[in-house]
């Protein structure tokens, strides 16, 4: 679904439906961002955005994906290139 592109307003609706995102600037297939909706197990009480990014090792063999919390830019923001994953 790449080929439709969305405003982070309607990107940020579309991950509150479940829908994780991305952004073509980033031009990085291994990044994406969803949202974070705590219950009673966790530390956080209200959602909240994250990102999971894929980090390689230096030899190209083992790779892992990290999450965590993310706070966006302003160019992030009023962007106009997100899109579904």
């Amino acid at each position: 679904m790449e080929d439709t592109l969305f405003s982070f307003s309607e990107a940020l609706e579309l991950m509150k439906k479940g829908s994780i995102m991305a952004r073509k600037a980033w031009n990085n297939p291994s990044i994406s961002v969803a949202i974070q909706f705590p219950d009673e197990n966790s530390a956080n009480t209200e959602p909240y955005l994250y990102m999971v990014k894929k980090i390689v090792e230096n030899d190209d063999t083992k790779s892992q994906n990290k999450r965590f919390p993310l706070d966006l830019s302003c160019e992030s923001i009023f962007a106009s290139d997100w899109f579904i994953i």
